[in-house]
């Protein structure tokens, strides 16, 4: 268990976050047949950086764990708040700096107790089991993308260009239970990193159209607004400034004509809109901007060698560990139908893969060539530099992209059986001259 609650107050996070596993780890002491001891920690352990981030434990806390703690713990509660930024530093709030710090205390207390720190990242829906669009929960990226469906936000801070790191919540799930068996032995210690950013990159700016689109075409009667539309700005400073001039300047007018008029059901509807949309949505953006300002790739090199071990049942059982196969678009949709579905309590139709063929004749060369492109601006120091053409056909014959074609020809020609339409040899031939037409145009 832990507090994920980026707003808590020092004291209260460091309760849950980093004294919690401690006593964990003293009773683990007593355990004789103890196997592993697994902590579930969180990508952003790191959050006081950006970029490349290795799986590893870095030395450059800024002091010693142990003091660390010992200081926290001796300021009088009165005044933890006034402390609270300076020890803080870079890290955006309690909650990464309390995951951060307990890391790296479990690191120095355990002793030869075997320990797995497992670190996913933004955890999403369930992408299988226990079904698809599956989620409990509103925290992160699912607050962000349901509060964009109900028209609560319609801005937020951030560049549409980085990559968010959005984890399935049942990758999370398989990853923790494999590499607990895998990394099982004598004094072992590992840490590995459950994400996307590394092998499958999405950027916010596919998220925030997706996301948006399904809203559009299934809206919830619980909308504040039926003018539905998300997207982010780069200055905290303009998107104060839009937020005061849509949001803020309006509803003080209303207000001031509702007690004017001395009508007290549209003095309650506009304060209710206050608190609901012009507050909430500035705290929700205010949370989530240090994900969406920053851009973070989670070096994950574990995940797939874990799954490349397994045999082929194994794979099956365990097969949302393979995110190279997450199609972003139906990832996307079924997310917004699980928050519909399973926190809205609406009824709707789950999205399925040949629901996307218009969407991604759209968003084709932002999703199925991401790959791509972040390879292009990532870069190595070691790189061999290929021909237009060489690149052209590397990135048409890749798994991935024939894979993706390969399902749009079964969808396509699923849907027209028993109807008179294009051969199947036309319509893989058009899939094709549409991907390498996309591809040179990169």
């Amino acid at each position: 268990a832990a507090s994920v609650d980026f707003l808590a107050r020092l004291d209260h996070n460091l309760a849950i976050n980093v004294l919690g596993p401690m006593r964990i780890l003293e009773l683990a002491r007593g355990c004789k047949n103890l196997v592993i001891f697994t902590q579930i920690s969180t990508s952003y352990v790191n959050s006081d950086k950006s970029g490349w981030i290795e799986e590893k434990i870095y030395n450059d806390f800024r002091k010693d764990p142990e003091e660390a703690l010992t200081e926290i713990l001796s300021i009088p509660e009165d005044k933890i708040e006034a402390r609270q930024a300076g020890i803080l530093g870079d890290f955006p709030n309690t909650y990464t700096y309390t995951k951060s710090l307990a890391e790296r205390l479990l690191q120095l207390r355990r002793g030869t107790i075997p320990l797995l720190i497992a670190r996913p990242a933004i955890i999403g829906c369930s992408h299988f089991d226990p079904e698809p669009g599956w989620t409990d929960s509103v925290d992160a990226a699912g607050a962000l993308f349901l509060t964009a469906g109900m028209g609560l936000v319609k801005k937020a801070v951030g560049r549409e260009d980085n990559i968010g790191d959005i984890v399935p919540a049942d990758t999370v799930v398989d990853t923790v239970l494999v590499a607990s068996a895998k990394y099982a032995a004598p004094n072992a210690f590992q840490v590995i990193q459950i994400g996307t950013s590394y092998l499958n990159p999405v950027r916010w700016r596919l998220c925030s159209q997706i996301v948006i689109e399904y809203w559009k075409a299934n809206q919830t009667p619980k909308r504040v607004s039926d003018d539905l539309a998300f997207s982010m700005v780069e200055s905290r400073k303009l998107y104060e400034l839009q937020h005061f001039l849509k949001l803020q300047v309006p509803t003080k007018f209303y207000l001031y004509t509702a007690k004017a008029l001395g009508n007290t059901k549209m003095i309650q509807n506009v304060e209710r809109y206050q608190r609901l949309v012009v507050e909430r949505s500035k705290n929700i953006v205010a949370i989530f901007e240090p994900f969406t300002t920053c851009e973070f790739i989670f070096e994950s090199r574990r995940m797939p060698a874990l799954y490349s071990n397994l045999t082929s049942e194994e794979k099956e059982v365990f097969k949302s560990m393979n995110v190279e196969n997450i199609h972003w678009i139906y990832y996307l949709r079924i997310y917004s139908y699980g928050l519909k579905t399973f926190i809205l309590k609406e009824e709707a139709d789950r999205p399925t893969h040949s629901d996307n063929y218009d969407l991604v004749r759209r968003h084709v060369r932002t999703e199925y060539f991401s790959e791509a492109m972040w390879a292009y601006r990532t870069g190595s120091e070691n790189y061999t530099i290929r021909s237009k053409a060489e690149v052209t056909n590397l990135i048409f014959n890749s798994s991935r992209v024939q894979n993706a074609i390969n399902n749009l020809l079964k969808d396509i020609t699923d849907r027209q059986s028993g109807k008179r339409g294009k051969s199947t040899d036309q319509i893989k031939k058009e899939l094709d001259s549409t991907a390498r037409g996309h591809i040179k145009k990169m």
